[in-house]
């Protein structure tokens, strides 16, 4: 989820995360048995302090994408406003994060951008990232058990693949071309079409107050995004 359009991080990601896992139990005197490809993928990949900076720059990309994806969603979901668009999205994104900050203590980004930079980046996965971002605000599991189990984890999944169908269907009133949010990319899927996973239907009436009320406060620019 983290480098959707890079192939060489995502196996160095892998390869760092499962030697950590690896040697996480073991004491330092002990030896282990390691196979060359993942030597070479060490070799290969940036340090250790090096990914933790990459993975944490594109997480908080993708936090990005997964907000703005699940916001117009929930516009069109609880008719909050007769034209959702991902305009409206970044401009209730940079309402939440005024004087808010990331889990390290930095302050969120919210020059708009950034914010487009950041969901072109992510977009083939930002329904994946909607899921998790929903999650907080519509819990359909326990957030920190998210990943443990079958159970959850199919939730996520339907999550996503409702997300998947909504971002590669709806239309933008003012979109110019005349193409869904998700436009003409690959998404990242499983299977085919999120095969064999059920799609998870929000059917709660409580409303998203807060995006509410940041909507209220939204003017239109000059020139559309879309």
């Amino acid at each position: 989820m983290c480098f959707p359009e890079d192939m060489e991080m995502r196996k160095h990601c892998f390869t760092h995360y499962i030697i950590g896992v690896e040697l996480a139990e073991l004491d330092d005197s002990e030896r282990v048995e390691v196979e060359v490809e993942a030597i070479r993928g060490m070799l290969d990949a940036p340090s250790t302090e090096q990914m933790r900076e990459l993975e944490a720059d594109a997480t908080k990309k993708g936090v990005v994408a997964g907000d703005l994806l699940a916001a117009v969603y929930l516009m069109d979901h609880f008719e909050l406003d007769p034209e959702p668009s991902i305009n409206k999205a970044i401009h209730a994104l940079q309402q939440f994060a005024e004087g808010r900050d990331y889990g390290d203590g930095s302050k969120l980004w919210i020059s708009e951008r950034w914010i487009k930079q950041a969901w072109r980046s992510m977009k083939p996965v930002a329904h994946f990232w909607g899921a998790f971002r929903v999650n907080q605000a519509y819990p359909y599991c326990e957030h920190e058990k998210l990943f443990s189990s079958d159970d959850n984890l199919e939730k996520f999944l339907g999550v996503a693949a409702t997300l998947s169908t909504f971002g590669g269907s709806f239309i933008p009133k003012r979109a110019r071309p005349r193409l869904p949010i998700f436009g003409e990319i690959q998404l990242w899927q499983v299977g085919g079409p999120l095969s064999g996973v059920r799609p998870q239907v929000l059917t709660t009436e409580r409303q998203p107050d807060a995006l509410k009320e940041y909507l209220s406060s939204y003017e239109a620019p000059d020139t559309n995004f879309w």
